[in-house]
């Protein structure tokens, strides 16, 4: 009687190492795409940040170069400029 569960036992030694090896290495391949999504996550938030503040600087170049034609008064200029601060702040 003995026999039967030492044989058992042997037969089912590899399979259930194979199972516990797989299982670490699903655990891992997890959290290594957990990790992947939260990187991608940021890069996307970096690339919207980089086209808010690449769009505020070109506003600001066109607020500047109507500030040197005289076209917008310095006071406006000013108020403008604090309220893209702002907003630049906020968003990113």
């Amino acid at each position: 009687m003995k026999q039967v569960p030492k044989a058992v036992e042997k037969v089912l030694v590899g399979p259930i190492r194979r199972e516990m090896t797989l299982e670490d290495f699903c655990g891992k391949q997890t959290s290594e795409i957990k990790h992947l999504n939260r990187l991608v996550q940021q890069y996307k938030h970096e690339r919207e940040c980089n086209a808010i503040i690449g769009q505020t600087r070109q506003d600001k170049i066109l607020r500047l170069e109507s500030l040197m034609d005289g076209v917008l008064p310095t006071e406006e200029f000013i108020e403008e400029e604090f309220v893209y601060l702002m907003h630049e702040h906020k968003v990113c």
